[in-house]
Parts: structure tokens; C-alpha cells; sequence
């Protein structure tokens, strides 16, 4: 829970400022809400969103009861709405799988849609929860334009952008002079990681976009790395070292 300069999952880093949005927090400790997992979140338009419907339940709700959907567009128009009898056993059961495998409608545009959540009994709201998916149009998009080199054993990210988009793009040569993109698949550098990665930081901080698909979490640490290599700074409240707080987004 408190951080370290060498942890990753806390709430709150070294000098207790939080890590997060806490509002993410606040709604996965509930005790009572409906738990909407959408199995895959971001999916190419036209694709048919599945999702399961559990209940977190530490409120002893229970009983025959009413599940209730609703899907939004990206426009915030609600498109699909449907109702379940579902029933909760409580007690210690404090969570429960209520319906799975649920298809939704096709997302045919672009954009986040929210799957939206509600038991009632009699009418009356007992808990609610939502999920999201993230459509893409990858086939029409605008993509990118420059010189791009992927790194990855295998061809996986090469391959999609040749049959899907027609973007030939190199395999990451350390001699390549200007490079405007580097994407990161599924990989290993072996003995010779650092200086790979020392090379594609190096390049980042001189302008170039960093994508990485695979291996987030060790990049990550060599951004943190890096960090720790600049020099501390005083910001008001005392001396802070980048790189200490340990955590760091792809």
C-alpha cells in the first residue's frame, strides 16, 4: 500500500501523494455494485462486444431481483436495453456470478461505448455498475505518417500494418539515423538490453514517439531508471528524486 523507490502497485508513492485517480478506488471498494466485465475493451468497429454480469455483495442483498442494461453510444445514445431475473443468494456470498456471455449489439462507429448497470427489486434501485469498450477504426483512420521501425522477434506488428493499412515499416537498426516512431512488440533484447534501451531513450527524449505494445511494465523501469540519473530538485516541500516514485504509464 505505501510506496518505495523500488515498488510499482501502491496507493500512494513515497511521499504520500496518490497514484491514481482515488475515485478508481473508491469504486472497486463498494461493498454493494454490479461488477460489468466486457472481455474485450478495445475492439475493431463492427465487432460484437461480450460481456459477463457479476455482483459484489458484502450488504447481504438477496433474493429474486431485476437486471437491467443499457448500452451508449459514443454520441451518448443509449441503443440496447435489456432485463434479466436474476437471483442473489447473499449470505457470504459476497460475489457472484449472475449472467455470462452476453452479446451486445454491434459498435459500428468509432469511439467509447458504456455498458451501464442497474438491480432493482420492485423498481427500487439495489446497486449499479458500468463498463466500457473502446471502438477502432483502424482501416480508414488517418494512421501515422514518417519513418517508423518496430522492434519484436516475430513479425506480428509488421505483418498487420502490411495486409491492413499497406505501411511498410523497418525492422529497429541502432544505425538508422531519424526515426519518427518506434513500436515495441513481444521481444528479448538478452545481453544486449541496455544499450537497446539506452538507445530508444535516447532518441525519445530527442523527439521520437515511443509505442509500446508488449513489455510495458520493463520499460517502464527503465524510464525509472533514467529518472533516477537526473539530478534532485528542490520543489517547496522538501528534496524529490525523479525516478522514486516508482511508477510510471505506457
Amino acid at each position: 500500500g505505501w510506496g518505495s523507490g523500488s515498488t510499482r502497485t501502491d496507493i500512494v508513492d513515497m511521499y504520500r501523494n496518490l497514484t491514481a485517480d482515488p475515485a478508481i478506488l473508491q469504486y472497486y471498494t463498494q461493498p454493494l455494485y454490479v461488477a460489468v466485465k466486457i472481455r474485450d475493451k478495445v475492439l475493431p468497429v463492427g465487432s460484437v462486444p461480450v460481456v459477463d454480469f457479476w455482483i459484489i455483495n458484502e450488504e447481504n442483498l438477496r433474493g429474486s431481483n431485476t437486471l437491467e442494461i443499457a448500452l451508449d453510444n459514443p454520441d451518448g445514445e443509449t441503443i440496447y436495453k435489456e432485463e434479466f431475473k436474476v437471483n442473489i443468494k447473499g449470505g457470504e456470498e459476497f460475489g457472484q456470478l449472475l449472467i455470462e456471455g452476453i452479446k451486445l449489439p454491434a459498435v459500428q462507429n468509432p469511439g467509447h461505448y458504456m455498458l451501464n448497470a442497474r438491480i432493482t427489486n420492485n423498481g427500487i434501485e439495489k446497486a449499479t455498475g458500468y463498463d466500457d469498450v473502446f471502438a477502432v477504426d483502424y482501416m480508414s483512420s488517418p494512421g501515422f505518417s514518417g519513418n517508423c521501425a518496430v522492434i519484436e522477434s516475430d513479425n506480428t506488428i509488421k505483418d498487420f500494418l502490411k495486409t491492413s493499412r499497406g505501411i511498410t515499416v523497418s525492422e529497429y537498426d541502432p544505425n538508422i539515423s531519424d526515426l519518427d516512431f518506434i513500436i515495441i512488440g513481444s521481444h528479448d533484447f538478452g545481453d544486449s538490453g541496455e544499450k537497446m534501451y539506452n538507445d530508444v531513450l535516447k532518441r525519445v527524449v530527442n523527439g521520437t514517439t515511443l509505442i509500446v505494445l508488449e513489455h510495458a511494465d520493463l520499460w517502464a523501469e527503465q524510464v525509472n531508471r533514467v529518472s533516477r540519473s537526473k539530478p534532485p530538485t528542490y520543489e517547496g516541500g522538501g528534496i524529490r528524486r525523479f525516478g522514486n516514485n516508482g511508477r510510471y504509464f505506457v
